[in-house]
Parts: structure tokens; sequence; C-alpha cells
């Protein structure tokens, strides 16, 4: 028999042995003490009723348990409605002329009560103006900005604008390298980059601040990583965390913040990944280890994380619509490049053949095996490597096709931007625009923060009329709405830096549908992460419990499917 009881501010199960996998699996930890399991969390009580109302489990309660459960039954309902909030008239004071959106004020108002907060709103919903409108709310007079060094001016220039006191607005400044500052400022709104915090520890923790924002706050996912040491370490009366995407790759990347927020509900790093990812410590986590999902969403609007979707909030904002475009393999340069790729797959294929064979025939335990999984393992990596090489090529090759397609994009539709992850395909597509009598502007990695304003102005107020980014630059602070056509001449592994690309133009203020498309060579490595490109994004939005597709299979890359795809591997075994 199973009990359930409420004492000493404790739910606590009593249960025979035979059947303590309830409590286990729902969350409840053992006590010595008392011999029996304990939470202080409805959620895990939750947990164990659905299990034992699934498997038809009698269980017993008393009315003391019955009380406490239902009221933090609707306690946590109140919670949780209010971290997916859509609408409020929360008051909020904005400068003269400018205002609040209703789901903004909701984002606010949450943050305000909630005092630490995680705002991890969609991609483009606002969140630095959300976090501004809590500034000013509580009138804070000092105040720590922790940011990318691509969106420290964009912080600077989002503060000026947004600040009702003027003091405080006045006081704005980006901080570079060993900060001379005085502590005791009785204004400060002090923006430093994730790089030089560590450097500033002393003074950091000397100036007392009301609030420590952390913008784009995945760059915290490593737990042991000094720069995350040193920016959680910084002192404050309260901190806000954005993000747009708080699961890049796998739920360990939101742990710290989440342990921040909440580090009774999130106590370790290890109990985390035992919970929620099967205890697969892994830098990508495959969806069949992810496990307790959804509550591990209400654990975090628990503590403080608000999550409102584009498709919720902004009605009128267009949907997006994905499109590849195979260009065929025609050209001399383009059938080399190919080529080159098909030779590598083959080549890796022989020897991955090789070792499957050798795995087949011996027993896992036996010294062969492991050395054969091991040069599998040195396989895998070495083809990664390999491949990135002649993708390069293949890019290059087919820069000018790609270029003529912008052409034509421009000449029909207007203003284009155009993503991609190498220099020499950058400056490929730019030379040959230039030529065409096309004005260009570009943002990678090479133009310094101080310059990407005057870079995106060109392009979403000037003449300029084809924006050229490279992906991992563009990925965050920038707005292109000026333009409803996306053009990527390049495919990432990480679907999720190409999403934040595509919002670049897919966010507040663009007034058409966004024409995403994927320009691939036919039979190339780039045509075959299409396929997979819409399966590993349904798995971000699984993560978040978004989206209408988040029971579609995800077909993760390895080398078994790549061979498939390329007509090479039918019936050996999966290895790799």
């Amino acid at each position: 028999m199973l009990n359930l009881h409420f004492d000493n501010n404790k739910y606590i199960c009593k249960t025979i042995y035979d059947l303590k996998d309830f409590p286990k699996d729902a969350g409840f930890n053992w006590d010595g003490t008392i011999k029996a399991w304990t939470t202080s969390s409805y959620i895990m009580v939750s947990n164990i009723l659905a299990d034992l109302k699934e498997y038809k489990e009698p269980f017993s309660t008393t009315p003391a348990f019955d009380y406490q459960a239902d009221i933090a039954k609707k306690a946590l309902a109140k919670r949780v409605a209010a971290a997916s909030k859509t609408s409020s008239n929360f008051k909020v004071p904005a400068p003269v002329g400018l205002d609040y959106l209703p789901y903004q004020k909701a984002g606010i108002q949450y943050a305000v009560e909630k005092g630490n907060a995680l705002i991890a709103d969609e991609m483009g919903l606002g969140k630095t103006i959300q976090a501004i409108g809590v500034i000013n709310y509580k009138d804070a007079k000092k105040v720590l900005v922790i940011c990318p060094t691509t969106l420290k001016s964009n912080w600077k220039r989002e503060l000026k604008k947004w600040l009702v006191n003027p003091k405080t607005a006045e006081s704005v400044s980006i901080i570079a390298g060993s900060a001379k500052i005085d502590p005791l400022r009785e204004y400060a709104v002090d923006i430093f980059t994730y790089g030089i915090v560590g450097k500033n520890a002393e003074v950091l923790a000397a100036s007392n601040y009301d609030y420590v924002i952390f913008d784009e706050s995945h760059y915290m996912k490593n737990p042991k990583a000094k720069r995350t040491i040193d920016c959680l370490a910084v002192p404050s009366k309260n901190f806000i965390a954005l993000t747009g995407t708080p699961f890049l790759n796998n739920p360990f990347e939101i742990f710290t913040v989440a342990h921040k927020l909440a580090p009774e509900a999130f106590k370790s790093y290890g109990s985390f990944g035992y919970r929620y990812c099967s205890g697969v410590f892994e830098p990508k986590i495959h969806p069949q280890f992810l496990k307790n999902m959804n509550e591990l969403q209400v654990k975090l609007k628990e503590a403080g994380m608000i999550r409102r979707l584009k498709k919720d909030v902004l009605t009128e904002l267009p949907d997006k619509i994905h499109s590849v475009v195979p260009m065929p393999c025609d050209h001399a340069s383009l059938k080399i490049a190919i080529k080159g790729e098909k030779d590598v797959i083959v080549k890796t294929h022989k020897l991955y053949q090789g070792l499957i064979k050798v795995m087949n025939k011996y027993d896992p335990i036996s010294p062969t095996y492991r050395k054969a999984a091991q040069d599998m393992k040195d396989l895998r990596s070495d083809f990664m490597s390999q491949l990135a090489l002649v993708r390069r090529l293949s890019a290059v090759a087919k820069a000018p096709l790609v270029a003529e397609y912008i052409q034509e994009a421009v000449e029909s539709q207007g203003k284009v931007v155009f993503f991609a992850h190498h220099q020499e395909v950058l400056d490929l597509i730019e030379s040959t625009l230039h030529q065409s009598g096309i004005k260009t502007t570009r943002i990678d990695g090479k133009v310094p923060p101080a310059q990407r304003g005057a870079r995106v102005d060109e392009f979403q107020n000037g003449d300029a009329q084809v924006f050229i980014g490279s992906i991992k630059a563009c990925a965050e602070g920038i707005t292109l709405t000026a333009s409803s056509t996306v053009m990527f001449g390049e495919m990432d592994w990480t679907p999720a830096k190409m999403v934040q690309c595509e919002d670049r133009c897919h966010r507040i203020g663009q007034k058409n549908s966004v024409n995403i498309v994927n320009l691939v060579i036919e039979n190339s490595v780039d045509d075959y992460l299409t396929t997979v490109l819409h399966n590993k994004k349904i798995v971000i939005s699984t993560l978040l419990n978004e989206g209408e597709e988040q029971e579609a299979e995800f077909i993760d890359f390895d080398m078994f499917d790549i061979f498939k795809y390329f007509g090479l591997s039918k019936a050996e075994s999966q290895a790799a």
C-alpha cells in the first residue's frame, strides 16, 4: 500500500519496497531519518498522482495532504499561467512617444513580481526592451548588462532610447578591458562583455548593482567554464537572464540559469542530467534520452522563466516559408567540387565497412572489438573534418551561381538578405554583385561592433539592396526587416544558428511573409542537410513544448545515414 501525507512543509510518501519506483520516478527524495520519500514540490506530487492513476495502483491520502495539495495545485496553475501570459495592463513608465506592447507589459510584470527571471521569449519579441522596462518600473539606479561583444552597441542604443530616468540614461557606458570605474557611483548602467567580467571581479563585487542582466544567457551554458563562474559570481539585488533559445542542443544549456533561479529545485548538474537526460552527459543529447520534459518546463516556469511565441503574441507577424532551390551541377567547377565530396564519402565508406565486419565478428568485450570501436569514433571525427574542407570548396564553386539567383531576386522582389559561412563565399558574392551594379552592405566577424549599426542602417533605411552576412556573426542583435527574402548559400549542422539568422527578418516590424531559400547543389552534402534540417528543428521545438509537429520523428546525423543517402549503405549494421 502507498500513502501520501503532508507534514512540516513536506509531502511524504510511505510505501512498501515493491512500490518504491513510484515516488522515486516522480522525483521524491529518500529521507532515511523518517524512512519515507519526501518532496517540497507539488510538481513531483502531480507526477506521482498521474503515475498512480495511469497504472491503477491503489493508494491513500490524509486530510492534511488533500488540503495542501489542493491549495498547491491552484497556486501552481496560476504561476504557470503567468509565465505564458500574452497581455497585461500593467503600468510601466516609458519615454514620450514610446510604449510597450501588451505581451511585453506582461513580461515586465512577471519579472518584477518574481524578482529574478529568465525572459525566454522567441527571438524578435523584444526581450531587451522588457528588461529595460523592469529597470524603469523599479527605478533601478545601478545596472550591469553582460552581453556578447556583438551586442554591446545595441544595448547602449536601446538603453539610451528607453530609459526614463535622465540620470540613469546619462550613466550608460560600454566598459572595455580592465575597468576604471567608481563602485560608489549613485547612478551606473555598465555594459560589459562576457570575456572581461573576470578581469573586473573586484570592482564589480563592490558596485552593489540593483540588477544584473545576462543577455544571451546560453553563453553561460557550461557551469565549469571560467566565464560562467565569473559572471554568476557578480553580486546584485536581482538578476534577469535573456535568451531566445534556452536549449540550443540539449537541456544542460539552461542548467546554470535554472540553478541560479531556483537552487533548491535544480540542485546539481548531475541530478539534473539523470532526471532529464537519462544520465547521458554529452555535448549533444539524442531526443530518445530526453525525459520528463513537461516537468522541466513547469519547474522552469515556476522558478521564473517566461516564454511566449510569435504566433501567440503577434498574430500580425507572417509565417516563414521555407523552400529549397536545388542548383544543377552542370558547371565544370561544380562537378569537380561535388566529386570531391563524393570521393571523401566513398573512401570513408570503405573504411566503415571494414570496421563493421570486425565489430560484427568479435565479442563487444574483446580487445579487437574495442579497438575497432575506437577506430570508428576516430573515423567519424576525421570524416567530419574532411567534409568541412570539401564543403568549403563546393560553396566557393557554386558562389557565382548563387550570385545569379540573388540578382534575380533583387530584380523581382527588392531587397535580399544573404547568409553564408566562409569568407571566400562572402567575398565572391560581394564582388559579383558589385560588378552587376548592385549595392551591398556586409557584416562578418571582421566588422567591429561599433560599425554594425551603421551597416544595418544602410540596408534598413539606405539604398543597399543586399545584406551579406556570415551565419556566425549575424545570429544575434540585428534587425533586417527591410527584406522579406532570406537566402542561405551554405547549410549549417546546427539548425538553431540558421533559425537565428532567419529571425533577423522575421521579427517585430516585418509586414510580409518571409521567404527563406536554401540554395544547394543537387546531390551534395548540403542537399542532404536540407533533408534533416526540418527534423533537427523539431527537436528544438519539442524541448520548448511548442509547434504542432512535436511527435514527428527526429533523424539524427550519423555516418550510416549519409552513406545511405548517397546510395552506399544498405544492410550494414549502424555503428556510428
